[in-house]
């Protein structure tokens, strides 16, 4: 307590104080005790004053850091001001209401909040605000002033921020709206994240107790419209320093125009996010981060931020990328060279090329920058954890209305791609609220797209890409990458999943029916970007999982190109073929590729096409667009099946086809004729008439339509092909583009190789039938070119209409009309005539084998076969006509066959191994008798034996001999009714239009056996003759000529027959029905006639109209005898007629008859001489001139 006393000892104490100092001061105070300071540290006389320093607290410091050097915070109108370093927050509000009671609510206007993150060195320390016209905070005890707040005694649990517009405060431009923002480490305002609602905006901290009880609360939540602006993915203008703030409503982004002015920075670009309603739900707080004493529980971290409805998100991303961006890095720019993505040009470019350089960023700019936009009524969710976004779509939406997830991106070049979906899930690079400022450690830009993951799935998703064309309607879409992988993977489903993309379609998939569940169909298209500073390329790969078909249609004509279907998966990659690059397809289940412009058609248990890009072709590895590509190469794997113009393939277990382009087709089209018919020969006219007659003569035209040969059919194991692709003619004045026509150039098959051609004409045998292990074919402008191989077990085959050929080497050209065989083999032909050139009296087939080798050569009509040859005329085939009921007929069938070493065969014409010139060179007009008539015959055979050295053969029938024989055999008993064989060492045939000609080099032998009058036997002398109409008795009789030398044969056909055997000549005249029956040369058969000569012998054979045998006489020259079982005969020449035998001696020589019964001188008193003699075989009687001797008898 102040007493009088004790301030008056307080005021005498200070008095004497002061004057004690005031002495000192001015008796001490001058004395300086320190030396004076050197002159060089004396401050020079002319510098200004330091300036004084008005110290700042941190707080201010710290709120000018976050709202700005000339913010409001510091100013008079934010009295209250509190800094929590511990948890880097700092508050700035208005001077609290006056509390009259103790409360938990504090109200604060306005009121301001910054935190800040932990500071890194290098980088920008992170700035967040919040700023609201009024805030109610809320504290965890009731307190009864502001000082209790200030100093801690109660802790902030929750505030709530209001928008209450205060005029006062006109200037400041948050006034009227909560604003939050976030510097993104980044000291550019025009980087922030800005987050705008006109509130309230409620945030409840973790240790609240309604967050407390109840853990799935939101810590931040609002049911106003929010607005959420990330100024960092904004445009902005070309060099500017700020955001343009031209107006503009939320449509107006579907303005091509605005679209590109926003991109230039002219218009101010739709917020990132537009919303209502927001959650926002924190990360939980680790205990042992919170200090003891803090005044406050703080920020934790998001967790995840709800938005309730009507969003719209907005980003813009690389306008050169996929619909969803590439979200591989990119390679850097190259040294020297500015950045294709880069930023605006210098000021000193812009000096020096005036406009033109900013028009250029211009133009870079709107090819860089594109829009995508989301749109929902339902919810937006993002994981702030796992950067993970998802849009659903509204519960309780109109039904009338859409209510889909709808995404677009705009281009300001034009052009909207769409996605419609029901439920869509992204994950993002990073944070969308920031961009990474930190490039990768490769040097490599950042992804252009803040895409990495996207799902879209519903029970109806749409996908549109106006840029590329690209419609799809499927139930999920899902976009991946993975960045150590470089690898970006898009997924398309559905049931079924339909893409079109320029007209072309696609189908996989299956929708659910009654009998049979859904079947999923899925498009993958994945995509590697090469490691930077490397010279490999982009790689891309599209797969179509499940069943599916795609149709490739022309724009132009509306028609349909291509077809392509599978039943398990279709797959496209880059490959090569050769040096070019070609998009390559997998087709694996029954695929199938279709061209029906061309009739071209493949298919096989897997499928693979190559297609070669066209002009407009893709380049880097991306797979380029099937309308304007054309086949490269085709392989096929199981089951192949396939056919075009002119080959069918069937039951190949590998095919293998290379395209090459030509400028013609191999074999030009065979257009119809018309030939005028020639103009029959003018007799001599009339005298002229006075008057002209009004008519003209017509003229007569035959128009020869050629038929156009059939496909050839192929079958191997193994199939490879090379196909000429030349251009097809396109009508005049018509819009239609040039089409192709595909031939085969060259196929090479091997394994169980089966080829067949129809032929061109109806009712013609095939053309073309082949069967080997190998068959190589080379297609050329008259035909095909073929070589087939078999084995030593079985042959191969080739069938040409009605001629076969087997061998283990056959080569056909049918443009010289050739055919080769190496190694044994057979060849098989129809034929009309004999060997000898007798025509056969119905047609049948000639069948020739050899051992070593033959040569056909049609063109020059000629044949030649090496080795053991057997030439055979077959039977012919006779089928009953059971509709017709005509019985099988009964007459005999003739055949002729050849055994020689070498045959060869001359034919009267060419024959054709090919349609083509059997067609050139077919007349006008064909009937049933002039094909028969065209059919080529034989004109000469030559059978040369096999030579001595060789050896060879059996002691039957030896080697180096030639065998001909010409049988009519009976067709019921198999036996014969004629025939003729001839033994010799070579055998020349020579067939003329009236006669044949053989000729054969002994020594040979000759064997006859046919019908002939029995042998009259010698009457009593007075009996008398026969009646003249009595049947003559015949029986068969084989003749046996045996000869040294030579023997010539000349048939005029149905009127003559001669032949003439040369040097020691035995003939041998016996009854008997085998024509293999053994003669001794001196002991014959009973019944036997032998005659013998050293010189000639002629035979000649007359026959009548009717072609029956009318007479036969024989003449033996030189030494002639002649022996039957009771006579025999000497003389120089015998001639036999049947009846008589005339026996005549050289010059004055006598012919003598021996009669062979009796011995001794019994039988030198039986003969008789004379010349000639003549012996009558009916009678016995022999008579002649100057004979001695009289009539043998019994």
């Amino acid at each position: 307590m102040w007493t009088p006393r004790r301030i008056l000892m307080l005021v005498i104490g200070l008095f004497a104080f002061g004057t004690a100092y005031t002495g000192y001061a001015q008796i001490f105070g001058a004395i300086d005790g320190l030396p004076n300071l050197p002159a060089k540290y004396l401050d020079a006389v002319d510098t200004p004053a330091p300036p004084i320093i008005f110290h700042e607290s941190p707080t201010i410091l710290r709120l000018k850091e976050a709202f700005g050097q000339n913010c409001v915070e510091i100013e008079s109108s934010y009295p209250t001001r509190l800094e929590l370093r511990d948890e880097g927050i700092v508050f700035a509000a208005g001077r609290p209401d006056p509390i009259d009671n103790p409360s938990r609510f504090v109200r604060l206007a306005p009121f301001s909040m910054a935190q800040f993150g932990k500071p890194k060195d290098g980088e920008v320390t992170e700035v967040t605000t919040m700023h609201g016209d009024e805030a109610i905070i809320e504290l965890d005890k009731p307190i009864g002033n502001e000082r209790e707040m200030l100093i801690g005694k109660a802790k902030i649990i929750g505030f709530e921020l209001r928008a209450t517009p205060n005029p006062t405060a006109r200037t400041d431009p948050r006034n009227g709206r909560i604003l939050i923002t976030n510097n993104q480490q980044s000291n550019d305002p025009n980087k922030a994240f800005v987050f705008k609602t006109p509130g309230p905006l409620f945030y409840r901290t973790q240790d609240h107790p309604d967050v407390i009880n109840n853990p799935n609360a939101p810590h931040i939540w609002t049911s106003a419209v929010v607005e959420i602006v990330n100024r960092e993915n904004q445009p902005r203008p070309i060099r500017g320093s700020g955001l343009p703030s031209v107006p503009l409503n939320a449509d107006d982004v579907l303005n091509g125009n605005i679209l590109a002015d926003m991109a230039l920075g002219h218009h101010t670009p739709p917020p990132t996010i537009t919303a209502e309603g927001m959650k926002i739900y924190l990360k939980p707080r680790n205990p042992a981060e919170v200090k003891p004493g803090a005044k406050s529980a703080g920020f934790a971290g998001i967790r995840e931020l709800v938005l309730n409805e009507n969003v719209e998100f907005n980003l813009w991303g690389d306008g050169q990328s996929s619909f969803f961006g590439d979200s591989q890095p990119k390679p850097p720019a190259a040294k020297g060279k500015p950045d294709a993505n880069g930023g605006d040009p210098t000021l000193g470019l812009t000096a020096l090329g005036g406009g033109i350089i900013d028009g250029m960023a211009a133009a870079q700019r709107l090819k860089e920058k594109s829009l995508v936009r989301i749109r929902t009524l339902g919810a937006f969710y993002y994981d702030w954890g796992k950067n993970t976004a998802r849009f659903e779509v509204s519960p309780q939406a109109n039904p009338l209305l859409p209510n889909n997830v709808e995404v677009t991106r705009l281009s300001p070049l034009g052009g909207r791609d769409h996605l419609v979906c029901q439920l869509l899930e992204i994950e993002f690079n990073g944070p969308i609220s920031r961009t990474p400022n930190a490039p990768p450690k490769d040097g490599t830009k950042p992804p252009s797209s803040q895409f990495k993951n996207l799902r879209a799935t519903g029970h109806s998703v749409y996908l549109s890409a106006e840029t590329e064309g690209l419609q799809a309607f499927g139930t999920a879409l899902i976009h991946e990458t993975e960045p150590e992988k470089r690898l970006t993977r898009s997924t398309l489903r559905g049931s079924p999943l339909v893409a079109v993309r320029q007209g072309n379609r696609l189908v996989t998939g299956a929708a659910a029916t009654q009998t049979s569940p859904a079947v999923v169909g899925q498009l993958v298209m994945e995509s590697i970007e090469p490691p930077p500073n490397t010279k490999q390329q982009k790689t891309s790969r599209v797969e179509v999982r499940g069943v599916g078909k795609v149709d490739l249609f022309d724009e132009v004509t509306k028609t349909n190109t291509m077809t392509a279907s599978w039943k398990e998966s279709l797959t496209q990659l880059k490959d090569k073929v050769g040096e070019k690059e070609c998009d390559l397809l997998v087709f694996v289940g029954d695929g199938r590729f279709t061209d029906p412009k061309t009739g071209f058609d493949l298919k096989a248990d897997t499928l693979k096409l190559w297609l070669e890009a066209g002009q407009s072709g893709s380049k880097g590895g991306e797979p380029s667009s099937m309308e304007s590509a054309k086949p490269a190469r085709v392989q096929g794997i199981g089951h192949v099946e396939g056919h075009s113009e002119d080959t069918i393939i069937k039951d190949t277990d590998r095919f293998n086809a290379f395209f090459q382009d030509v400028a013609k087709p191999i074999q030009q089209e065979q257009a119809s004729t018309t030939t005028p018919a020639p103009a029959p020969a003018a007799a001599v006219p009339p005298p002229a008439l006075p008057t002209a007659s009004p008519f003209l003569e017509p003229v007569v035209t035959v128009t020869v339509v050629k038929p156009k040969p059939k496909p050839m059919e192929l079958s191997a194991r193994q199939i490879e092909v090379r196909i000429a692709r030349s251009p097809m003619p396109v009508k005049p004045n018509t819009k239609e583009k040039p089409g192709v026509r595909y031939e085969i150039d060259t196929a090479r098959c091997e394994g169980r190789v089966v080829a067949h051609q129809d032929a061109a004409e109806a009712n013609k045998p095939d053309a073309l039938h082949i069967v080997g292990e190998t068959l190589n074919i080379d297609h050329l402008p008259a035909g095909h070119a073929m070589k087939v191989f078999g084995t030593d077990e079985k042959l191969a085959f080739v069938q040409f209409e009605d001629t076969t050929i087997t061998g283990p080497d056959v080569d056909i050209n049918q443009p010289n009309n050739t055919v080769t065989v190496k190694g044994r083999g057979q060849l098989r032909m129809p034929s009309s005539t004999d060997l000898a050139g007798t025509p056969l009296n119905e047609k049948s087939e000639m069948q020739i084998d050899w051992q070593r080798g033959m040569t056909f050569k049609g063109e020059l009509r000629s044949a030649e076969f090496i080795g053991q040859v057997q030439a055979v005329q077959l039977p012919p085939e006779r089928k009953p006509n059971t509709a017709a009921k005509v019985a099988i007929s009964a007459a005999p069938w003739q055949r002729s066959y050849v055994i020689c070493h070498r045959l060869s065969v001359q034919f009267d014409r060419p024959i054709y191994f090919n349609q083509m010139k059997r067609t050139e060179n077919a007349p006008a007009a064909r009937t049933a008798d002039k094909d028969k008539k065209d059919e080529a015959k034989i004109e000469r055979v030559l059978c040369e034996p096999q030579p001595e050295e060789d050896g060879g053969g059996n002691a039957a029938r030896p080697a180096n001999y030639v065998y001909f024989a010409d049988e009519t055999i009976d067709r019921k008993t198999g036996k014969h009714v004629k025939a003729q064989r001839i033994t010799a060492k070579f055998l020349d045939v020579q067939v003329q239009d009236t006669r044949t000609v053989i000729n054969a080099t002994g020594p040979g032998e000759t064997r006859t056996l046919q019908l002939g009058s029995k042998d009259a036997q010698p009457q009593p002398a007075g009996t008398p003759p026969p009646p003249p109409n009595q049947k003559k008795e015949e029986e068969m009789k084989l003749t046996v000529v045996r000869f040294a030398e030579r023997l010539v044969i000349e048939d005029k056909k149905q009127i003559f027959q001669k032949a003439v055997f040369t040097s020691n000549i035995r003939v041998f005249h016996i009854p008997t029905l085998e024509l293999d029956l053994d003669v001794p040369e001196h002991l014959t058969p009973p019944r036997s006639l032998v005659l013998k000569c050293t010189d000639t012998l002629t035979t000649t054979v007359y026959q009548n109209a009717s072609g029956t045998e009318d007479r036969r006489t024989m003449e033996a020259v030189g030494d002639a005898r002649v022996r039957t079982d009771d006579y025999d005969g000497v003389g120089h020449i015998v001639k036999y007629d049947g009846n008589l035998i005339t026996l005549e001696a050289y010059g004055d020589g006598q012919a003598t008859i021996y009669q062979r019964k009796g011995t001794g001188v019994g039988r030198e008193k039986n003969y008789k001489s004379g010349n000639p003699l003549i012996y009558n075989l009916k009678t016995g009687q022999i008579s002649g001139n100057e004979s001695s001797g009289g009539t043998f008898s019994k």
